[in-house]
């Protein structure tokens, strides 16, 4: 009965405080005492601004980090971590010798093409010229600039052949010259490879010269195979290629050029063959058993020599390789140019004389029929040639696009942030080694939430202090990009934007952290009152405004524009001087 008792009085008590709670709320739906304490705002006219603050970075405007667009060995490296570079500046570049060559050839190309151009532009206006001439006849005076014309076309065909002649002379004494140095190149390199295979590595084989075997034992079967058989391959190179050398002439001539250029081709076989050889050897080293290490450390080392003076052997028969092959075409472009020279000086005296016959003649129908083929004929030449130099430059395009990719150069005036590059290192396509930043100019990176990057617009003003100077120190600066897509940040979206300072201040330091008012958009003289001060009920919004008598009368109203200290503008419902209540945040 106790606990029936109890129960009883605990819903008592519930249905009184309920009760109580009805009785006061309709006293205050009906303008009751409550209302007249309550707090309340005046409607009035205000001018409301919206303001976004956010936090950043200030960073350079440009900050770029550089890498080579294809690999290779780093050949040099120009600047160091901390230098000042101008835009256009070479900061590194990757082994490109035969890049370099083919631009060369190519450039040679260009202007050996150019210059046939405007020899073609030449013949073509003079047929124009001829053609004109004859349609208007010519004077006695006209006729002695053709026999002129006629001996000087004389004199030039005359130095023409003289020029093609001397280039001729030129071409074979160049390239014999560059013959003269074969058999030393080859005497060289053979020296090398002997030593290496007969005196360096000696020590590790036994039977040398019949079924050679290495002197120690070791652990992996095909490095041991591949230098015994290498031993077997490298003997007889050096047989083949001392037969080779001894059967060249010793002070060759221009007609000995395919057996000196057959006799290097073949050393790079020998020498690759040694060179494999010696590589077997090295590995069979890093898989020896039973050697001491002070021996082991003189093996190595005579592996080491050899192996550097066959690759410098191999290297240097690749450089008369290149040189006589870049000889031969430098030999073909001036020939060229020289025989080209010679067939327009050809056609320009035969043109001069033909010009003065059919002046002497007077013009016929059939001269002025035929001085009309004549020019179309030209024409047609000038359009080819035009085509030429079109390819010419197309290639020679391609063959510069390919050596820049060999080089970094400084895409803006600026400082050098850091550089990882060393001579003589390899280095990968598309991987940066070389940083740098602008100077002087400097952006601030920050990151707006959500809620505020509607209020926010390219063009806008904003104010910046930064942490290492404080507050009293302000900086002007204006937005100059808000990014579209957002970025997500804890979880949260976020908006990147950049501002850039209306002035250069050598205060400014990349990597400070900055402290941002925007200014946004401004709305003066419009109603306003606290946002707390309105309710939303039934899709509408409504203020309790506060009689005279003490009793509050709800009013719908319509809202606009918010302001960033909690103000909102009113666009309908109060015409200003309204007392309203305010609500408890």
């Amino acid at each position: 009965m106790a606990v029936k008792d109890f129960l009883k009085k605990k819903v008592t008590l519930a249905v009184i405080g309920v009760t109580l709670l009805v009785i006061l709320g309709i006293v205050w739906m009906n303008g009751g005492s409550n209302a007249t304490a309550a707090q309340f705002t005046v409607a009035e006219k205000k001018d409301l601004k919206q303001e976004v603050s956010v936090t950043g970075t200030v960073n350079p405007v440009q900050d770029v980090e550089m890498a080579f667009e294809t690999g290779g060995k780093i050949q040099n490296i120009y600047v160091e971590s901390g230098d000042s570079v101008y835009r256009g500046q070479i900061l590194a570049e990757i082994e490109n010798d035969n890049l370099r060559s083919q631009v060369s050839r190519a450039s040679a190309g260009v202007r050996a093409e150019n210059a046939r151009f405007m020899q073609y532009q030449a013949a073509y206006d003079a047929e124009a010229s001829r053609l004109a001439d004859l349609r208007n006849g010519a004077s006695q005076e006209e006729l002695q600039v053709y026999e002129t014309a006629v001996s000087n076309a004389g004199a030039a065909l005359t130095n023409a052949r003289d020029t093609l002649t001397n280039a001729e002379d030129k071409a074979n004494s160049d390239l014999e010259n560059l013959y003269g140095g074969v058999l030393d190149v080859l005497q060289d390199a053979y020296f090398y490879a002997d030593d290496a295979v007969r005196l360096q590595t000696d020590p590790l084989f036994s039977n040398d010269y019949g079924d050679p075997e290495l002197v120690f034992t070791v652990t992996d079967y095909a490095s041991e195979q591949g230098a015994e058989k290498g031993r077997i391959l490298s003997e007889k190179a050096l047989n083949d290629f001392k037969d080779e050398i001894d059967a060249l002439p010793l002070d060759p001539i221009l007609s000995d050029g395919p057996v000196l250029e057959a006799a290097l081709e073949s050393a790079l076989t020998h020498l690759n063959t040694v060179r494999d050889f010696l590589d077997f050897t090295s590995e069979t080293l890093n898989h020896s058993a039973g050697l001491t290490d002070s021996t082991l450390a003189t093996y190595k080392t005579a592996i080491n020599a050899a192996r550097l003076n066959v690759n410098t052997s191999i290297e240097s028969v690749n450089n008369k390789n290149q040189a006589v092959a870049t000889q031969k075409i430098t030999n073909t472009v001036a020939l060229q140019t020289a025989t080209t020279a010679l067939n327009s000086a050809e056609n320009s005296l035969a043109t001069a004389e033909a010009n003065l016959t059919l002046e002497e003649a007077g013009a016929t129908p059939e001269a002025i029929a035929e001085e009309e083929a004549n020019l179309a004929g030209a024409k047609a030449n000038l359009e080819m040639q035009e085509a030429g130099v079109s390819e010419a430059n197309a290639s020679l395009a391609e063959y510069t696009a390919n050596l820049n990719k060999t080089i970094i150069y400084a895409p803006f005036d600026g400082v050098i942030t850091k550089q990882d590059g060393k001579e003589g290192e390899s280095a990968s396509a598309l991987t940066p080694i070389i940083s740098m930043m602008s100077t002087g100019a400097y952006e601030v990176e920050a990151f707006v939430a959500e809620a505020d990057i509607a209020k926010v617009a390219t063009g806008m003003s904003a104010e910046i202090t930064l942490d290492a100077y404080g507050s009293d120190t302000v900086f002007a600066a204006k937005v100059v990009f808000v990014e579209i897509g957002e970025t997500v940040i804890d979880g949260v979206s976020t908006y990147k934007i950049k501002l850039y300072f209306d002035e250069e201040n050598d205060k400014i330091r990349s990597g400070m952290t900055a402290n941002v008012d925007i200014s946004g958009e401004v709305k003066t003289g419009v109603i306003a009152i606290p946002q707390r001060s309105v309710i939303r009920k039934d899709g509408g919004k409504f203020v309790q405004v506060l009689l005279d008598d003490g009793s509050t009368k709800e009013v719908q109203v319509e809202t606009g524009f918010r302001g960033s200290d909690g103000y909102i503008e009113i666009t309908s419902g109060l015409i200003g001087g309204e007392k309203v209540l305010l609500y408890s945040e």
